[in-house]
Parts: C-alpha cells; sequence; structure tokens
C-alpha cells in the first residue's frame, strides 16, 4: 500500500548527514557563481544605457537643460537638419524652444531704428508653454501666440527706455529692376551704377543690381518715450519676410506687434547667458516661415528631464545622429563636435577613444573571472555532485526502509528535490553577497568615473538572473544522475548497499 511521505520528515532525512562538507559545497558554489556573475557585469555592458544614465546625472547636476544640435564641418557652425528637428520632436514628444540663426532678424547696424532695439544674433520660437517649461519668465503683457506677435528681452526693452520707441518704416526704401522707390534723396551715380544716400554719417549705397526692401537710413523717427513695460505693449516694428510666401527674404516687409516683455537669463535655450540677444516668435510664426527656417535650426532646447525611458530616447536619437555624421564625413573627428543631445559626444568619448584602457582592462576583467568562474565552478559542480551521491548513500537505508514501507518513487524524488533546493537558496543568497561585495567593494570604484557619475560595469536584474540560474540549476542537474541510479536499485540493494542495480 502506497503511503505519502510527509514533508517534515522528508526535510529531516534531507539534512542529515556532513554539516562540513555542505557548508564546503555552499561556499565554493557560491564563490564561483559569483565571479561568473561579477564577469558578466562586463559582458552585459550596454553603451546606451551607460550614456542614458550619465546623461540623466549630468543633466541632474551639471547642467540643468536638453538641447539638441548638429555641427556641421562645411559650413563651420550648428545647423541642426530639419528631418532630425521633426523626428526630435515626434518620438520624445517634447515642445521644444527652437533657436534659429539671425538671418531672418533685419540686419543693420548695432540697435534696429525699426524701432530703435537692441539687434538681436538669434530669434527663437515656441508655444507659450514651451517657453515658460524653458526657464522664460513672463514680465509683462504674454507670450506671442501669432504669426504678427513677438516678446522682447528685459535688455531690448531697457534700450527702449534709453533711445525711445520709433515706427520707422519709411526709413525702408525698395528697389526692383534697377529702379529704387523712396521719397528719401538718393542719388543715382550711372558710371558706378549705384544709388548713394548721405544721412549724416557715413555714406550708404545700393547697387542697382539689388532687388528688394532696405534700411537706408539709421537715424530715427520721432521718437516716443518709453518708461513701463505698458508702454511698449502694442507697439509695432518691421520685419523682413511674407507670411503668405513663407519667405524670409527682404522681397517683402512686415509689422510685428509686441506683446510681452519677458526674461530669458535663466532660460535653457540661453547657453552664454546672453543679453539681449533674442527675439521670441510664436509656433505659429515658426510654421509659417517654415520654408525659409528649416535649413536654418541651430538647436532644440527644453527643461532637464529625469525620465529614464525619455532620456534613452535622446541617447539612441543622438547615437543614429552621430552614425550619420560619421557616414557623411568619415575622416571628421568626431569627437570635437557636438552632435545629438548635449553632450553625448563627450560621453562617447569614454567608450570609444580610451578602448585601449577602458575595454582593455574591461576584457581582462571579464576573461579572468569568467575563467576562475569556470575553474572553481568545475569545483562545485563535482562537489555538488559528490554531496548528491553521499546524501542518497548515507540515506539508503532510511529510504529503503520507507520505500518498504510504502513510499514511492515521487517520495524519494521529494527528498532530493528538497535538498537540491535547500542547497540552492543558501548557495544564491550566498552567492549575492560575494557579489555585492565584489561589486561594491572593487568593481564600481575602480571603474567609476566622476565626472559622469557612473561606472562601466553595471550590476543588474540580468546579473542576478544569471545567478539564480546557476545557484538553482546546478544543484537540480548535479542531482539527476545520482537520483536514477538510485531508483535503479532495488529496495533489497538500497538497504544492503550493493551497487547491483535491478
Amino acid at each position: 500500500m502506497k503511503t505519502k511521505l510527509p514533508l517534515r520528515t522528508a526535510l529531516r532525512i534531507a539534512l542529515e548527514g556532513r554539516l562540513l562538507t555542505k557548508v564546503l559545497t555552499v561556499f565554493l558554489c557560491a564563490f564561483s557563481f559569483a565571479l561568473v556573475a561579477l564577469a558578466s557585469t562586463g559582458v552585459f555592458y550596454d553603451q546606451a544605457d551607460f550614456l542614458t544614465r550619465a546623461f540623466l546625472y549630468y543633466m541632474d547636476s551639471t547642467r540643468p537643460a536638453l538641447v539638441f544640435a548638429w555641427f556641421d564641418p562645411e559650413a563651420q557652425e550648428y545647423i541642426l537638419p530639419s528631418k532630425w528637428v521633426e523626428r526630435i520632436q515626434e518620438e520624445t514628444g517634447l515642445d521644444f524652444v527652437v533657436s534659429h540663426g539671425g538671418m531672418f532678424i533685419e540686419p543693420t547696424g548695432p540697435f534696429f531704428y525699426g524701432p530703435n532695439v537692441r539687434r538681436s544674433d538669434l530669434a527663437v520660437s515656441g508655444t507659450p508653454q514651451a517657453y515658460r517649461d524653458c526657464g522664460v519668465k513672463l514680465l509683462a503683457g504674454k507670450f506671442p501666440e501669432a504669426v504678427d506677435e513677438v516678446a522682447i528681452e528685459l535688455a531690448q526693452f531697457e534700450d527702449f527706455q534709453s533711445c525711445g520707441y520709433a515706427y520707422n518704416i519709411h526709413k525702408y526704401v525698395y528697389i526692383k529692376d534697377g529702379v529704387l522707390h523712396t521719397d528719401l534723396p538718393f542719388e543715382f551715380d550711372e558710371e558706378k551704377q549705384y544709388y548713394r544716400y548721405h544721412y549724416g554719417g557715413a555714406p550708404y549705397y545700393i547697387d542697382v543690381d539689388e532687388e528688394g526692401w532696405f534700411l537706408a537710413e539709421a537715424d530715427s523717427a520721432e521718437k516716443q518715450e518709453i518708461g513701463t513695460y505698458e508702454d511698449i505693449i502694442g507697439k509695432e516694428f518691421v520685419f523682413f519676410g511674407d507670411p503668405a510666401t513663407g519667405s524670409l527674404g527682404n522681397e517683402s516687409l512686415y509689422t510685428v506687434t509686441i506683446t510681452g516683455v519677458v526674461d530669458v537669463s535663466e532660460g535653457y535655450f540661453n547657453e552664454y547667458g546672453q543679453h539681449g540677444g533674442y527675439i521670441l516668435h510664436s509656433a505659429d510664426w515658426r510654421e509659417t516661415f517654415w520654408p525659409s527656417l528649416k535649413d536654418e535650426i541651430v538647436n532644440l532646447a527644453q527643461a532637464p528631464i529625469d525620465d529614464y525611458d525619455l532620456a534613452r530616447t535622446c541617447v539612441d536619437l543622438s547615437l543614429e545622429m552621430l552614425d550619420e555624421f560619421l557616414e557623411i564625413y568619415p575622416d571628421h573627428d568626431e569627437y570635437d563636435v557636438n552632435l545629438g543631445v548635449y553632450p553625448i559626444t563627450d560621453f562617447v568619448d569614454i567608450t570609444t577613444i580610451t578602448s585601449y584602457t577602458f575595454w582593455g582592462h574591461k576584457n581582462s576583467f571579464v576573461f579572468i573571472g569568467a575563467v576562475a568562474g569556470v575553474f572553481f565552478g568545475i569545483f562545485a559542480v563535482l562537489l555538488c555532485w559528490h554531496l548528491m551521491t553521499s546524501m542518497l548513500s548515507v540515506q539508503r537505508i532510511k529510504i529503503g526502509i520507507l520505500r518498504s514501507l510504502g513510499a514511492g518513487e515521487k517520495d524519494v524524488v521529494k527528498i532530493v528535490l528538497l535538498f537540491a533546493f535547500i542547497l540552492s537558496v543558501f548557495t544564491f543568497l550566498l552567492a549575492i553577497g560575494f557579489t555585492l561585495a565584489g561589486y561594491y567593494g572593487f568593481l564600481y570604484p575602480a571603474f567609476y568615473t566622476p565626472k559622469y557619475g557612473v561606472s562601466e560595469f553595471v550590476l543588474n536584474g540580468w546579473n542576478f538572473l544569471v545567478l539564480a540560474g546557476l545557484s538553482f540549476g546546478v544543484p537540480l542537474l548535479c542531482s539527476i544522475v545520482p537520483l536514477r541510479k538510485f531508483l535503479k536499485k532495488s529496495i533489497v540493494d538500497n538497504i544492503s548497499g550493493n551497487i547491483r542495480a535491478r
């Protein structure tokens, strides 16, 4: 009659035997498995993960900004291709403030005299929320929302306070087909084929071959005093461009209205703390003039992020941009430029340029750790095998008696598997201790990069999965063959110790 072996009885039988042998087996297995797990911290190295962690640390501790850029070696300037602008916006889902080159701003003088506002070398565009998120402080009025709306910096407002405001549309002249259209007293030089105008300073020349609108005089029209923010809100001035065609050339003029005064000193796009260097446009302006703007994007900027997945997306995009850059410019030193999200190119330098140090040390450690792990692992496997065999040999009489009383093969399997599980648990726990001690006591500090706040060797779930697989897999596998041999013997052979199998 078959009987079911109680769990407590099976546990007692499984744990009987020499304690020292069990302890040595657990210790040796744990040590060897920990070596393999530590070696796997290098095997499972993920460059994108390393760069992502470095990027997050950098934003948190060094530079509180997220900025995408692209360096054009031929133009020797930063121009972000429009295809990347669109893809970055789509894949990140971020509402960026976009920086544009100064070609769209009236290009005369150190000051605009239509009106008297500080010259801007950078125009930026964005939604009101993008500006807020990007650290721009609204001092008065509102952020621009329409094509013909702009906000000016505090420094530009102070210029209005000092110089006054003047709407200088009458100072612009138009030339087409060699004919100058203006009421200003220009003189035509037939021999040299240009128009010349004296305004009290250096003469102003316009070649007859020129086309479009020009600001011909630097003197101001009748000025209005500006004292408060409210005095400048609603005032108008002129930009080159035609909203109907999307062109920002000087073939047309259009009037914009000042809707707000802002402080950009803490704006994330204001990398160098430029004072008075920006005019803020709307996202609608950017969309309207996209045909002229798309090839003149300087960068995309937003507030820092702390989300790993979003940071990983930024890093992946940056690595793709770097790969494309190297395809276009295979002979260029990519580490001298800023590509993708800042400063990923500098981070890549660690994992690539220093290959003779980092990768040399890394591969050496991985090799030594793996070899040592395998070497000790062989002894661990043999010792584990011996332990399983010894356990069955020591307990053969008790197991044989139990079988004679009705215990089945499943009960014998229960005893062996229970013993293997207990061995695995203690091995796994001790191996975790060895692994953590080895990683934080040696690997992490040895390969830690303070500048970027990360270590090349990463201890993560994959390493513990390797550890768990070895800790639970080896005792289980080592128990199969001894168990099968034991079960092939008769009950009499088990009790008598006869090695003859049925």
